[in-house]
């Protein structure tokens, strides 16, 4: 994913829109001036595996299409001979790296595939640039000659390249990252932010992995004139805010930004927050677990997605008392939730790796003032694999015995069954004491055993 310092984010609402589709909101994907809609057909769920569908406004035309107008491609200048590294007049790589990330000036791309580009006697051995990304060596007699032969454009100033774990677009999460890099900027919610630029997208996870960056062709050469990459994203289920300090001032940002009161102690209102997943990890048994949580307090269900505003994610984590929800990435809307409240996370069986069944509750512990709960899928009656294959696998494994990527892997895919006497057991024992102003030490419970 690419973070350009000087693109804008253009939402475009979903006006005009085609018989038989229903269009989302744009969360920034595209470059500044881009006009374009995420769009779902009608008459069913959209599968795991699908490839996102988008289509673009052509200002000529006056009409939508599928084909990417030159507003939607990303822009750079023709080119240039003031080249910005310390060997200056050259188009060589410079690369200045840290622990934690390292900074490209002169990082080459070419369909798929990052290039440092060296010139001179003195050879350059290649290393991994991120764990998914080699960066490739591109050794020449002389850099400027080179480049004198090739058709290339130059994407200027600044820009962060993240490599995620995850092979598949996380088109979920563009709304919620957009509202946080804001607010890591301050810049207000109306204001334009830079576009996320990601790999194009197809239905083949191998053509994925060297599919060309969005809005780029596959023979042109780019030159990024400044690019910090971060070095490693996989880092376990730990990684959160450095303080308590900073973690609270964040919240407090995010809801001054929005126009909300600053988070505050306050009766924990009895409004228990269901999210719903539709994908994966969905709970099996759901009807009967709504019925439950409704002995316990007023029920909301919600099920935010990519067109699902920040601002509508914001104002039910401020109304929310309990946060009920299955382990997804949209629980990192959990830190949001006011001092007092409570998560009660459901953690899909056998998903204990690296601490990843302890990254939100590792954020809300950083809060200190939150409480989280959960319950744990132990076995496997508790757990349906989506992909028949994938229980063939690894449906009999042991909880220490699924370290591998595909066992993992395997385990974001399933749905589950919840005991319902143990969650009631944990509500009875808990609620008691969220609803009536314990500490999160007062109420606080070991983390579920994995057997």
């Amino acid at each position: 994913m690419k973070l350009h310092r000087d693109g804008v984010w253009f939402d475009w609402g979903g006006a005009n829109r085609g018989a038989g589709q229903r269009v989302g909101v744009a969360n920034g994907v595209f470059p500044a001036g881009c006009k374009w809609r995420d769009v779902q057909h009608d008459g069913g769920e959209k599968d795991f595996w699908a490839v996102e569908e988008y289509e673009y406004w052509d200002e000529g035309k006056q009409v939508w299409t599928s084909k990417r107008p030159p507003a939607c491609i990303v822009q750079g200048h023709a080119g240039s001979n003031e080249w910005e590294t310390e060997r200056l007049g050259s188009p060589r790589t410079e690369v200045n790296c840290t622990v934690t990330h390292c900074v490209y000036q002169n990082l080459w791309y070419n369909n798929g595939r990052f290039f440092l580009l060296v010139d001179g006697p003195d050879a350059v051995t290649g290393w991994k640039m991120t764990r998914n990304q080699d960066l490739n060596i591109l050794h020449v007699d002389n850099a400027t000659a080179f480049v004198d032969n090739l058709q290339w454009r130059m994407v200027t100033n600044d820009t962060l390249l993240f490599d995620f774990v995850y092979f598949l677009h996380p088109v979920h999460l563009l709304e919620w990252a957009r509202a946080v890099i804001a607010t890591t900027l301050g810049v207000l919610p109306s204001r334009a932010l830079p576009p996320l630029l990601m790999q194009q997208e197809v239905d083949s996870v191998w053509d994925q992995i060297l599919s060309p960056l969005e809005g780029f062709g596959r023979r042109e050469w780019v030159c990024f004139e400044r690019a910090l990459v971060v070095r490693d994203m996989f880092l376990g289920g730990e990684r959160t805010f450095l303080n308590q300090e900073d973690a609270r001032a964040f919240r407090s940002m995010i809801y001054a930004l929005y126009g909300l009161p600053p988070p505050t102690e306050r009766p924990v209102p009895r409004v228990i927050t269901f999210q719903r997943k539709r994908a994966n990890r969905r709970v099996v048994n759901e009807e009967q677990l709504i019925s439950l949580l409704k002995e316990f307090g007023e029920v909301h269900v919600v099920e935010f997605n990519s067109s699902t505003p920040f601002e509508e994610q914001l104002h039910t984590m401020a109304g929310t008392g309990v946060f009920v929800s299955v382990h997804t990435s949209n629980l990192a809307n959990a830190p949001f939730l006011q001092p007092g409240s409570a998560v009660i996370e459901i953690i899909q069986r056998n998903w204990i790796w690296d601490n990843l069944d302890r990254s939100f509750q590792l954020q809300t512990a950083r809060m200190g003032d939150i409480h989280h709960f959960a319950w744990r899928a132990r076995f496997r009656n508790q757990t349906i694999y989506i992909n028949k294959r994938d229980g063939e696998r690894f449906g009999d494994w042991e909880p220490l015995q699924c370290s591998t990527e595909d066992c993992v892997e395997a385990h974001t895919n399933v749905d589950v069954v919840v005991n319902l006497d143990e969650f009631r057991a944990l509500l009875e024992s808990r609620l008691p004491l969220v609803y009536g102003g314990a500490s999160v030490d007062e109420a606080a419970l070991p983390w579920p055993p994995i057997e």
